[in-house]
């Protein structure tokens, strides 16, 4: 009978989850710096002793903006929203996030896009997906708890 579980991922992974990556013809930038403490979770599916599944979780930041359109000019609040933008990204990567994130409702992309690109921002070429989370039901408790491989909880 195969032996499966999950557990968390030690630096020994690397090649074979690499070896994944590659088969399945991914590109490099999209491989996760196992190393950057902004992984907060870090998981794999062995499989008779070989890891053949990884999940990585990244702190994501994301940006807010709120504005009100009734003070000063469209040229002022250009200005301000530059200097916002710095003094805010300034602030979040001294507490150690590496990116900051926008999500534009459709019905502003076409008005804003230009201003983002003009302050720095990409458009990423990957469509974003959401999933909302909850209190681990269950079933994810008895995950945990194989993890850890010690009958007890582990941290995620």
């Amino acid at each position: 009978m195969a032996s499966l579980r999950i557990r968390d991922f030690i630096p020994e992974d690397l090649g074979r989850l690499r070896f994944a990556h590659k088969s399945n013809g991914l590109p490099d930038n999209c491989f996760p710096d196992t190393t950057d403490p902004l992984f907060i979770v870090k998981q794999v599916v062995d499989h008779d002793g070989q890891p053949v599944m990884g999940g990585f979780i990244s702190l994501t930041a994301e940006a807010y903006l709120i504005v009100d359109h009734t003070a000063g000019t469209p040229d002022e609040r250009w200005q301000w929203l530059q200097q916002l933008t710095k003094v805010v990204s300034d602030k979040a990567y001294l507490r150690g996030l590496n990116a900051l994130t926008v999500w534009i409702p459709p019905e502003l992309l076409d008005s804003f896009e230009k201003r983002l690109l003009n302050l720095g921002f990409r458009r990423s070429p990957w469509q974003s997906f959401t999933l909302p989370l909850g209190a681990p039901s269950s079933l994810a408790d008895k995950v945990l708890e194989v993890s850890s491989g010690s009958g007890e909880k582990s941290q995620a």
